[in-house]
């Protein structure tokens, strides 16, 4: 009981720091795993951003070639200059002069996959849509962001705008030449385009386009609303109707991205970036498949969030390093428990001798130099405490004749008898029994009164004799008895612990003078 006690506190404390030094591996390879995992989410970010950035750039450099092809043709600019002179009612003819002098190159256009053509006068009202003639005649000024920049500029602008009949990526061309303003021109082009390019650039990878369905409500009934439909990863945000796909004639998400949105649907933290229109990356792993999501924002030229650019990446490096990571960490662990097993062994190796060297070899209770241990403790605590100590001194009777009657191994199991019915006899956790030397016991009882002592010593006397050993060479039984001296004190300066042995020990001559088999003191 001693040993296993003595060592409760030493192993608790192993399985406390296992305990830590295991949730430190797991907590440094989770980070170690976020960190690498946020990398190569990092790397196909700025892969989108890249492929974005040059696939937008690409068609301006097109659409710059388109428009001055445009303004070549010798008709065009005395068709746009008689336009800025006549009032509106007289306009007419001329558009359908403009539109027929420009119905080839608008036809090869839309062969391209652009879908806007739009001739604009000087003061910004709108002379011709070629995607919707009979809208003419109104001012793009006051609903088109683009428009106004440009206009105020009178330099080329572009940018992504959700516009009154389409939303797409525009290219505003100021018309100057000699210093003379014939308005301006602004080609547009659908998401299909950019999308086409993308997936060209980084063919691993899903995309998609959201839209803000505030900026697009704004835009009134002029937009079909057949044309969009509501995107499943997030309220407040429309994706275009696959009908309406002028590359694929199939727009629909692939598996991949299917089995994705249910999942990111539900991500607080992407959500809150849709929200907030910062650029956006998720390394995730979703049944035992590596992904990589990508928001790319998309401001129109007033600066507000108009779309998102969503792409979807195989990552299937982000499995392998979950899995090398776990292999380590498995690998940590068992090191762990291997080297916490190996300091389990030390520890109860060492109680095993800390064991041998405090108890006494025969009966396995405390040892002679245990107990003057203890007892020095104890005196010191009952000084500090005011408590009283006391001690039962204990002798075998006629325990020589015992060994001579029956000999010596029978006398070493008898003794072993006696020592642990004495250790069973003690109920407290702080008495204690001890071998004193030969046949003699010394029991060790702390905050305990005289009174205390000596009940405790006759329980001890009638729990031996019960005990029934044959002892027929004892004047005084026919079975092994003992006799107990008790002494108690409180320890005080000036007397020592030795005056508390040397009273019990006169007891128990008392005890043994008087006849053996009972308690004196």
């Amino acid at each position: 009981m001693h040993s296993r006690g003595q060592l409760l506190l030493p192993l608790l404390l192993l399985q406390g720091i296992t305990l830590v030094a295991m949730a430190s591996i797991m907590l440094h390879l989770y980070q170690q795993y976020r960190q690498e995992a946020a990398l190569i989410a990092q790397q196909n970010a700025i892969a989108l951003d890249v492929a974005y950035r040059s696939s937008v750039e690409m068609y301006r450099l097109d659409v710059q070639t388109r428009f001055n092809n445009l303004i070549r043709q010798e008709p065009l600019l005395s068709l746009l200059d008689e336009a800025a002179a006549r009032p509106q009612a007289e306009l007419p003819p001329l558009r359908g002069r403009l539109y027929r002098l420009l119905r080839d190159d608008y036809r090869e256009m839309v062969e391209a996959g652009l879908r806007q053509l739009y001739f604009y006068r000087p003061d910004g009202q709108t002379l011709l849509r070629f995607h919707a003639p009979a809208l003419s005649g109104d001012s793009a000024l006051a609903h088109r962001a683009l428009v106004r920049h440009g206009h105020a500029l009178q330099a080329p602008v572009h940018g992504f705008e959700i516009g009154m009949l389409y939303p797409g990526f525009r290219y505003y061309f100021p018309v100057r030449v000699d210093g003379h303003d014939y308005g301006a021109i602004e080609l547009g082009l659908p998401f299909d385009l950019i999308h086409a390019n993308l997936s060209r650039l980084m063919p691993q990878s899903d995309y998609a386009l959201l839209m803000r369905r505030e900026l697009i409500e704004q835009q009134g009934v002029r937009i079909d609303p057949g044309k969009l439909i509501d995107s499943a990863l997030s309220e407040g945000w429309l994706q275009e109707h696959p009908a309406y796909s002028r590359i694929t004639r199939d727009f629909a998400h692939s598996t991949r991205v299917q089995a994705l949105t249910t999942v990111l649907a539900e991500h607080a933290a992407l959500q809150q970036a849709l929200v907030h229109g910062e650029p956006f990356t998720l390394p995730l792993i979703h049944d035992s498949r590596g992904y990589v999501v990508c928001l790319h924002p998309i401001h129109d030229p007033d600066g507000e969030l108009a779309a998102w650019i969503v792409g979807y990446a195989d990552a299937p490096r982000l499995v392998a390093l979950r899995d090398n990571l776990l292999s380590l960490g498995l690998v940590a662990l068992v090191m762990t428990l291997l080297l916490s097993v190996a300091v389990l062994v030390v520890l109860v190796q060492r109680q095993q001798l800390a064991d041998l060297s405090s108890l006494d070899g025969l009966t396995g209770i405390d040892n002679r130099r245990t107990f003057d241990e203890n007892l020095r403790h104890e005196w010191r605590r009952s000084r500090r405490s005011g408590q009283p100590l006391s001690l039962l001194l204990i002798d075998i009777d006629h325990f020589k004749q015992y060994n001579d009657h029956y000999g010596h191994p029978a006398g070493d199991a008898c003794l072993r008898q006696v020592a642990a019915a004495l250790s069973d006899g003690l109920t407290r956790p702080a008495d204690r029994v001890a071998r004193y030397g030969g046949e003699e016991f010394v029991c060790l009882l702390p905050e305990t009164s005289i009174d205390g002592a000596r009940q405790l010593a006759e329980s001890l006397r009638r729990r031996v004799e019960a005990l029934a050993l044959p002892h027929a060479a004892s004047a005084v039984s026919g079975h092994v008895t003992i006799s107990l001296g008790v002494a108690s004190r409180v320890a005080r300066s000036g007397s020592s612990a030795a005056e508390l042995v040397s009273q019990a020990d006169a007891c128990l001559y008392q005890a043994k003078s008087a006849g053996r088999n009972q308690v004196a003191g």
